[in-house]
């Protein structure tokens, strides 16, 4: 049965129960969107046998056991030549490569190195793995054969990669002593549902190569939502958009947006913090601005088109024709707002008319009559109107904003017609609404951007006596966001 993502109603449950199906052989289960997305992010289960070297330490504490010992960096290469990425599916950096990576590069001139080789284990913090369960020979002292079932590497990965790397540029007399280099090994076998742990685990653990904000968030399940919607969303041309996530992967074509760009590009068009979005970039993926940014409702269209209008905004800027503002190298993040709010405007819903005799009564009407005259108008169209629907005049004798609980209208006044209009909000944004509002940009971006740089001229004129303002001045009006309320009103 399809509920379009709603818990099933008291009807689908009467369906369900009159179906007669044996308990014992039919098991209902609800499943949500989100559960669908996190189905089809789950990835292929590692199980394996690490062999180790001389002793190792085992204990069961709290409910969870840990195992401690050693394990030869040959074991890791081919570990690795087996199961490859898998084994980092809860690691936060993947793989960072050499080039500009002080402590990958170093690990691999030590295994270049066969003096070096021995000290290998003292060199490196060695690796932290988890897993479902590990099994091991009590009576065996040392050499220990681990099986284990689940196997994520969270803290190392770095580690092992450059250690697969490395051997396997080796070759002939330059394998000699390799045998000699080992890493440590800490193995913490967690009780089911433990997620909050592992990402604590994780978290605490990673502090060997150096990691951005923006890593550390990259296996969010929001991200990981972010970069599955997206992908399901194409241009003009049918060609597919692209989320990355993580700082190591590189755009290859203008549909490939980077997380960094959409958080600021969110932050300034949507959240309606320009100034917030340009002064705290470096901080974008810090608690406080991540959950402004990333909040549970937003989707991939309106990711998108953020980044759409932000780009749009930053090449008018760099490209400064004759005849533009001086204030616009400051101004790319609230012109992209401005755009943003232009967009939403002209994607509204055009619902029905009204005619003749009524018109005239409703301009007549106090803000309560009209509301109730409007109710009964609502009772044959699509949305409903509710019941505590209120009306504001907008423009007395010509313009209402009618609203509910749910949805907002305008009705405007053109000769002896009333139009009804349902407003485009941000919610209303969605891979339904994207064709649309894509096309609807595409056409207008020009118009679009010619307006906000009109407004804002007209919000600094209103807010500063002196004209032109110095450059300076300009700096820290943007900077401070001294115009925003201007334009937000």
């Amino acid at each position: 049965m399809c509920s379009n993502g709603c818990e099933w109603s008291k009807e689908s449950k009467q369906i369900i129960a009159n179906a007669g199906f044996p308990a014992e052989q039919v098991t209902w289960i609800y499943v949500n969107h989100d559960e669908i997305v996190r189905l089809m992010q789950a990835v292929k289960q590692v199980d394996d046998t690490l062999r180790l070297t001389g002793k190792a330490i085992v204990e069961d504490f709290n409910f969870r056991r840990v195992l401690i010992g050693k394990i030869a960096v040959t074991e890791i290469a081919q570990l690795f030549t087996r199961h490859g990425d898998l084994l980092l599916d809860r690691n936060i950096r993947r793989y960072l490569g050499l080039q500009g990576n002080r402590v990958n590069s170093a690990i691999s001139e030590t295994l270049n190195k066969p003096e070096e080789r021995s000290n290998f284990y003292f060199y490196n913090n060695g690796l932290t793995m988890l897993c479902k369960k590990f099994l091991h020979s009590g009576l065996q002292g040392e050499d220990h054969h681990v099986q284990v079932e689940g196997l994520q590497i969270i803290n190392g990965g770095q580690t092992c990669k450059t250690i697969q790397r490395a051997i396997a540029d080796l070759a002939g007399d330059s394998m000699i002593d390799i045998e000699k280099a080992f890493v440590l090994v800490r193995i913490y076998q967690l009780p089911e549902n433990s997620e909050e742990l592992v990402r604590s685990i994780t978290y605490a653990t990673n502090s060997q190569s150096p990691v951005d904000l923006r890593d550390l968030r990259s296996n969010d399940a929001r991200q990981k939502a972010l970069e599955t919607d997206i992908a399901s969303l194409k241009n003009a041309d049918g060609e597919s958009f692209g989320y990355l996530r993580s700082r190591n992967d590189q755009p290859t074509n203008r549909r490939q947006i980077k997380s960094t760009r959409a958080a600021e590009a969110i932050l300034a068009v949507w959240r309606e913090s320009p100034h917030q979005a340009k002064a705290q970039s470096r901080d974008l993926f810090s608690n406080s601005l991540y959950e402004k940014i990333f909040t549970n409702d937003l989707n991939g269209s309106q990711t998108v088109m953020a980044t759409l209008l932000f780009r749009y905004a930053e090449k008018m800027r760099q490209r400064m024709d004759e005849g533009s503002p001086e204030w616009l190298v400051y101004a790319s993040y609230f012109t992209a707002m401005l755009m943003g709010r232009y967009l939403l405007a002209d994607m509204r819903i055009k619902r029905f008319e009204l005619h003749d005799s009524i018109v005239d009564v409703a301009t007549k009407l106090d803000s309560n009559q009209l509301a109730e005259l409007l109710k009964l108008s609502f009772r044959g169209s699509e949305p409903k109107l509710k019941e505590n629907a209120s009306v504001r005049v907008l423009t007395a004798g010509s313009k209402w904003l009618v609203e509910d609980s749910s949805n907002s209208f305008t009705i405007e006044k053109h000769d002896s017609v009333l139009t009804v209009y349902q407003v485009f909000t941000l919610r209303h944004l969605n891979h339904v609404t994207f064709p649309n509002a894509l096309k609807t940009w595409e056409l207008n971006d020009e118009k679009y951007h010619k307006h906000a740089l009109n407004d804002i001229e007209q919000a600094l004129r209103s807010e500063y006596v002196e004209h032109p303002l110095p450059l300076q001045k300009l700096a820290g009006i943007f900077r401070r966001g001294e115009i925003l309320e201007k334009l937000c009103q």
